[in-house]
């Protein structure tokens, strides 16, 4: 139609519900048996085969920065119960009592489910995480605490002005945008795509209103659109104006709450096609849309989708019919999916999802770090011989893997190397990894020095990991997180600190025998330890074990290598970091490996959390820049991440060294300890030394 952007326009600034009439009960919602088979449907979204239960938890998650959500006034476990619009009684568990009331908690399912056919306890909740109350402000609404949830209904007053407002910050480069305005921002989609999926069964309650008028005559009441779209597409098309199709704002609101969201790689396809060549899947939103733009007839099995779709709410408030429909659509849906051969990781990453190892695997690295540092007794030689070692595979790793990596470029990009800033990074670690090791060789640097480098080969491998990806040049400026700069500069304030402190402690306690840790743990007994020994590797263990399983399944439901996102690329360098730390342990049963076990995987778990909380996206999606049918490619980055993984725990290693250090002088300090002086004569270094003549070696 011509006036099409216009209406669009004007539906986007339009809001609003129909009562519904029948309401059923929110328990119907809660029910085991429907919760499981809605959980387990399959549908499509940026381009890729998921359960429901994906989409709906990470759509909870990016509204609420939260997987689950309380029926309470202020969304909490310990708010007043919400009001039930349709019953006026309070929400809460059965067997509650006035006294005593037990608040309704919902997963991302059930909450689905309740925004899809209780939209009247949809708009009350509070759903909206928002962390500048400033924003709530301008927008002219009252604002409660700094950082507070809203509902539907308390932003909705303000639609208009926010929307407009939206208009005007997009059009702002968003690092010039102030926190206000990247916060309406953010707030204004959030709410336009839970508006569009409080609507997303209106194409089946109401599709052309409550009270349709100048409707074809062939079209019979109630409309369902599997039986009427084409007939009313085609009487768009015939010619007319607005004012003869009253109708038609009604029917474009059903198309855009099929969609369930204005992001067109996120439309909600759970229509499969019929076996061939087109991959991509349709939904009722966008067969309703392209009817309407173009006028074409929908084919009949399209509408044969679109009927068994329909007769899901139009099954309610019948519990028994409504369950047999949800259970009719899911069969079709598994049934064309198995025909087309997809689908068939889709109970695999609903077992994913639930067993969420990651998470699990974080607390329990976490006990066994704690485990790990009672059970250790470190010396200085000890922990540079280690450091030594994890500098010479780390040097052998990032150096085949970066050659692989140029490689691949060639083929990719016509060029082995390119001074990108990626690459330039790549080359700075091996550079410093080598300039490490010809200098221990050579005998400039010793122990100290040793440790001393290592903490600036830290500093380059978080630069070259994290910092390039935020220079906004180059073929790898993926652009991971919002203000990462500032944890880099506190990182190698960090560093920088410890470098000068421990340097001066080393010099403080030069010539002794023996550390204060040593000294501390000889007081308590070896039993304690080899009990926090045993407890370090039962928990190091498992909570490897299940990073690691829980890696290989993501490999398994992508089909793909374990590193093609930066969200990967965490969760694969804490796996293969705790499984490195468990082998030099075997190796050298000093304990110092379960200290790089425990940080390691503890830091790199607690960080993908961070990561996929923030981004609130499916972390399962690939970059589009990377071609993971290449051999190249798949060997190139899993190897190049070894190596910085590798050099990282150096690094640690060499921070765990200073700490003792200060340590050992403070305790002197308080003359709690008196080192032991060495003996006069030269002891045997646990590294190359390096010629006679050599200068004398740095501290």
């Amino acid at each position: 139609m011509k006036n099409f952007r216009f209406v669009l326009f004007t539906l986007f600034t339009l809001g609003g519900f129909a009562p519904a009439a029948d309401l059923p009960p929110l328990d119907l919602f809660r029910d085991k048996e429907v919760v499981e088979t809605f959980a387990s449907i399959p549908v499509q979204e940026s381009g890729r085969i998921k359960p429901l239960e994906n989409v709906a938890s990470y759509r909870l998650l990016r509204f609420r920065a939260r997987r689950s959500i309380w029926l309470t006034e202020n969304g909490e476990m310990d708010g007043k119960p919400l009001i039930d619009p349709a019953t006026q009684k309070p929400i809460v568990k059965e067997g509650s009592t006035p006294e005593k009331p037990a608040p309704v908690k919902l997963g991302p399912v059930e909450w689905m489910l309740m925004s899809w056919f209780r939209p009247d306890i949809g708009r009350i909740v509070p759903l909206f995480k928002v962390d500048n109350s400033s924003a709530i402000t301008e927008l002219g609404l009252e604002a409660k605490a700094k950082r507070d949830q809203y509902s539907y209904a308390e932003i909705e007053p303000a639609r208009k002005k926010m929307i407009d407002k939206r208009k005007l910050y997009v059009e702002i480069p968003a690092k010039k945008q102030t926190p206000e305005q990247r916060m309406i921002v953010q707030l204004a989609s959030s709410f336009l795509d839970y508006e569009m999926t409080l609507e997303h069964f209106d194409f089946a309650r109401r599709p052309v209103g409550d009270k349709p008028e100048k409707l074809p005559a062939e079209v019979k009441i109630p409309v369902r659109l599997s039986q009427s779209l084409n007939t009313l597409t085609k009487a768009l098309h015939s010619g007319g104006t607005e004012a003869d199709f009253p109708w038609f704002n009604d029917l474009f609101r059903s198309a855009l709450g099929g969609m369930m969201t204005g992001n067109a790689t996120q439309q909600f396809r759970i229509f499969p096609p019929a076996p061939g060549p087109d991959n991509v899947w349709s939904g009722p939103g966008e067969m309703i849309f392209d009817a309407i733009q173009t006028g074409k007839e929908v084919p009949a099995n399209q509408l044969a989708w679109l009927a068994v779709y329909e007769d899901v709410p139009l099954a309610l408030p019948d519990a028994a019919k409504f369950k047999a429909a949800s259970k009719a659509l899911l069969t079709k849906i598994q049934e064309a999916a198995k025909m087309r051969g997809e689908g068939q990781y889709v109970a695999l990453e609903r077992h994913y999802i639930r067993a969420d190892y990651f998470f699990y695997a974080q607390w329990i690295f976490l006990a066994g770090l704690v485990f790990a540092v009672l059970a250790v007794i470190p010396s200085s030689q000890m922990l540079t011989r280690i450091a030594y070692g994890f500098i010479c595979i780390g040097l052998f790793l990032s150096l085949v893997g970066t050659i692989l990596g140029g490689i691949w470029a060639n083929y990719s990009w016509g060029r082995f190397w390119g001074w990108d800033p990626k690459e330039n990074g790549a080359l700075m670690i091996v550079l410093m990894c080598l300039i490490i090791l010809h200098a221990r060789l050579g005998g400039f640097i010793r122990e100290a020095g040793l440790h001393a480098s290592n903490l600036i080969l830290g500093c380059i491998v978080i630069f070259s990991w994290f910092g390039v990806n935020q220079l906004g040049v180059g073929l790898h400026a993926y652009g991971f997180t919002e203000g990462i700069w500032p944890k880099i500069y506190g990182y190698w304030l960090v560093q920088t600190i410890l470098l000068i402190v421990g340097l001066a402690a080393v010099k403080l306690s030069a010539g002794a025998k023996n550390d204060a840790f040593a000294w501390l743990w000889n007081l308590i007994g070896p039993k304690l330890i080899l009990l926090a020994k045993a407890a370090a590797w039962l928990l190091l263990s498992s909570a490897t074990i299940l990073a690691v399983t829980g890696v290989i399944i993501r490999c398994i439901i992508m089909q793909r290598p374990p590193i093609t996102t930066l969200y990967e690329t965490i969760l694969f360098i804490g796996a293969s970091s705790a499984l490195l730390g468990l082998i030099a342990e075997v190796v050298t049963r000093r304990g110092i490996g379960l200290l790089i076990t425990g940080v390691a995987g503890t830091a790199c778990m607690l960080l993908s959390i961070q990561f996929e909380a923030s981004e609130a996206a499916d972390t399962m999606q690939q970059l589009q820049a990377v071609l993971i049918t290449n051999f190249w490619l798949s060997t190139h980055v899993p190897l190049i991440n070894l190596g910085y993984a590798a050099c990282m725990i150096a690094a640690l290693i060499s921070q765990a060294y200073f700490f003792f250090k200060l340590i050992s002088a403070f305790l002197s300090m308080l003359g709690l300890w008196r080192p032991s002086k060495a003996p006069t004569e030269k002891a045997s270094s646990p590294l190359p030394e390096g010629p006679a003549d050599a200068p004398s070696p740095a501290h």
